[in-house]
C-alpha cells in the first residue's frame, strides 16, 4: 500500500486535513505527526496523530529546541518513514525536521513543503529575517515540490524575493472541497433590520476586532456583529461582548460541517484588516463566502483587493481610517447590497476546488517517476 507521512505544526488546521483526506481518497495510508498548541478544535474525527510535543505560537527560536524532542519521537517510528512514499511538511520547521530524519534514516524519500502564509519575520530587512530567508532558500533546495495557496506568495515572495524557480511551485488555493454542506436559503438584506456582519475562524486580528467593536458601539440599531471561532488573545474580548447587546459570540465551530449554518445567519463576512502575514492570502473565509453567497469587507491595502475583481462583491475599506470606514459600512444602501449579493451568488463555483488535489497528487507522482 502507498503511504504518506504528514508533519503538522498544529493539530486542527482545516487546510491540513483537506490534504490528508485527498491522499486517503486516492488510496494512500496516512501517518500524521503533529505538534500541539492552543488552537480551535477543527474537524479531526476519525483521523489520529502522534504528538511531537507542545509548543507556543510565534516563538520561532524557542520552537527550534522543541524539534530535538520531536526527532526522538520520529526515530521511534522508523518503520513508517522507511516505507513511506512522501513526506508532506507544513511549514519551514517541519521541513527542517524532515531533513534531519532523512539523514538519520539514510532514506531518499521526496519532501513536499507547503507554505500557508508568509510570517512577518520573513519580510523584514533585519539580520534575523535575513537569516531565516537564507535558511528557507537552503531548505527549499532540498525539497521536491513547494505548495502554496496563492499566486501572490508564489510570484511576489518565492520567485521574486527568494529566487525559487516557478516550475518547483504548485498553487493550491484554500477552496472548499466536497463533501460540504449545501448553502441554506436566506433572504438578502433590504434595509429593514440591522445589518449582520460575521467574524469567523481563528480570532487573532486585534485591528479587525477593534473596528467591529467601534462600529457596533456607534450604530447599535444598524449593525449586529455575529462571532464564531477561537479567541486567540484578542484584548477586551469578553468585556466587549458583555458590554454590547449587538455583539453575539457563540463559541467555536467545526469546518466544514457547521459552515452552512453560520453563513445563513449573516449578511456580510468580515475579513482581517491586518496586512502582516495575511497580505497575500485568500483566506478560508473568502472562499467560504463565495460558496455560501455572502459579500465581504476587506482592507483595500491587501493583495487580494489589488489583484482580483473583489470590488464587485466586496466593500474595500481603509483599515487605518476607522471613522471613514465605519461610516461607509453603516451607510450601505439596500440597492448597493443587492448588487454585491447578486454578483457573489453568481460565482458560487469559484469557491470549490473539485479536482485541485488530484492535480497536485498527479504532479507529485509523475515527477517522482521521472
Amino acid at each position: 500500500m502507498k503511504s504518506v507521512i504528514f508533519l503538522f505544526p498544529v493539530t486542527s488546521q482545516p487546510r491540513f486535513y483537506k490534504r490528508v483526506r485527498a491522499f486517503i481518497a486516492l488510496g494512500y495510508i496516512e501517518h500524521i505527526f503533529s505538534f500541539e498548541r492552543g488552537y480551535f478544535k477543527g474537524d479531526v474525527d476519525n483521523i489520529s496523530y502522534i504528538s511531537l510535543g507542545k509548543v507556543s505560537h510565534g516563538k520561532y527560536l524557542s520552537r527550534i529546541t522543541k524539534l530535538f524532542y520531536a526527532v526522538n519521537v520520529l526515530i521511534a517510528n522508523k518503520t513508517k518513514f522507511i516505507n513511506t512514499k512522501y513526506i508532506y511538511a507544513f511549514g519551514l520547521d517541519m521541513v527542517f525536521l524532515s531533513l534531519i530524519v532523512k539523514i538519520i534514516f539514510r532514506i531518499s524519500v521526496p519532501i513536499i513543503y507547503e507554505i500557508g502564509d508568509v510570517a512577518p519575520i520573513m519580510l523584514h530587512n533585519k539580520l534575523k529575517s535575513n537569516i531565516f530567508r537564507w535558511l528557507e532558500r537552503i531548505l527549499i533546495k532540498k525539497v521536491f515540490l513547494v505548495v502554496t495557496v496563492t499566486s501572490g506568495i508564489k510570484d511576489d515572495y518565492l520567485v521574486k524575493r527568494q529566487n525559487i524557480s516557478g516550475d518547483k511551485i504548485f498553487i493550491l488555493e484554500n477552496k472548499l472541497y466536497p463533501p460540504i454542506p449545501e448553502p441554506k436559503e436566506r433572504k438578502y438584506w433590504k434595509g429593514n433590520r440591522a445589518l449582520v456582519i460575521g467574524f469567523f475562524g481563528l480570532l487573532r486580528c486585534q485591528k479587525t476586532w477593534d473596528f467591529l467593536y467601534n462600529m457596533a458601539k456607534s450604530s447599535p440599531k444598524k449593525i449586529k456583529i455575529y462571532i464564531k471561532g477561537y479567541n486567540f488573545n484578542l484584548k477586551n474580548f469578553d468585556e466587549r461582548i458583555n458590554e454590547l447587546d449587538n455583539i453575539i459570540y457563540e463559541g467555536e465551530y467545526v469546518s466544514p460541517s457547521d459552515l452552512a449554518e453560520i453563513y445563513s445567519k449573516i449578511d456580510i463576512t468580515m475579513l482581517d484588516l491586518d496586512i502582516s502575514n495575511d497580505y497575500w492570502l485568500k483566506p478560508n473565509r473568502y472562499f467560504e463566502s463565495i460558496y455560501y453567497g455572502v459579500p465581504m469587507i476587506e482592507s483595500k491595502e491587501k493583495w487580494l483587493a489589488k489583484n482580483t475583481k473583489v470590488k464587485d462583491y466586496t466593500w474595500l475599506i481603509d483599515g487605518d481610517n476607522a471613522k471613514e470606514s465605519i461610516c461607509k459600512i453603516i451607510n450601505i444602501s439596500p440597492g448597493e447590497y443587492k448588487s454585491k449579493y447578486d454578483r457573489i451568488r453568481s460565482i458560487q463555483e469559484e469557491g470549490l476546488g473539485v479536482l485541485d488535489h488530484r492535480s497536485l497528487i498527479q504532479k507529485i507522482e509523475q515527477g517522482v517517476k521521472q
